[in-house]
């Protein structure tokens, strides 16, 4: 049995079933983890069980997955408006390596297998945010909106940013020792013309004019 089969096996029986597919059902919202190979089994799951599981999806996140191809245009906006990919990456967490769909962000780690622990703070912070997005609620996590302020900028946005502010630094640096050196070659020409009078007023004799006439 693959993941995905196994994960079909175990919604059927024990959340669909018993939950989802009642009247009375209370649950409004479902939340999704899927680590590595857990994406394709969350296409599948996706695309297999629309009826009850897809209005009441906020949020999926990936860690290190890969999610398979959406069958109609309801799965692509969920593909589009609630699943984030956290992947392996040197970058910060949360920095965002491509728009795209499903999103790529930083994990935070460089290791496949420890993606979903470094990210995971960031994680229920995303869910909460898309929870009280649902709900038309304020976001009020200030930690998070520092996240999201910080993600807006792509990785290459943000390189360009800072390679522009060094650029005006060093331009500026330049600048100044620029001045520094046009101000100490006019120093050392004025010292050099004062040193040549100087020099010009020793060699000349205080008899000036007069010559002297060898009689022998």
């Amino acid at each position: 049995m693959f993941s995905d089969d196994h994960v079909l096996y175990v919604y059927d029986r024990y959340v669909e079933q018993l939950y989802l597919s009642k009247a009375d059902c209370l649950i409004k919202n479902v939340l999704i983890i899927c680590h590595s190979a857990g994406g394709m089994a969350t296409t599948r799951l996706l695309n297999d069980k629309r009826k009850y599981l897809l209005p009441r999806i906020r949020a999926v996140a990936g860690t290190d997955t890969f999610f398979g191809r959406a069958q109609n245009k309801a799965i692509q906006q969920v593909y589009g408006r609630s699943i984030v990919n956290w992947v392996t990456s040197p970058q910060p967490l949360g920095t965002i390596l491509s728009h795209t769909v499903p999103k790529r962000v930083s994990a935070g780690h460089a290791a496949h297998e420890y993606t979903s622990a470094a990210a995971f703070p960031q994680i229920m912070s995303y869910f909460d945010a898309m929870l009280k997005s649902a709900q038309n609620q304020p976001v009020n996590d200030k930690s998070l909106a520092k996240e999201m302020s910080e993600k807006q900028l792509p990785v290459e946005e943000k390189n360009e940013d800072a390679n522009n502010k060094k650029v005006e630094e060093n331009d500026a640096k330049c600048e100044g020792n620029d001045k520094e050196d046009i101000q100490t070659d006019i120093d050392k020409q004025a010292k050099d013309i004062q040193g040549n009078s100087d020099k010009s007023k020793e060699e000349t004799p205080e008899n000036n004019g007069k010559m002297e006439v060898d009689n022998e």
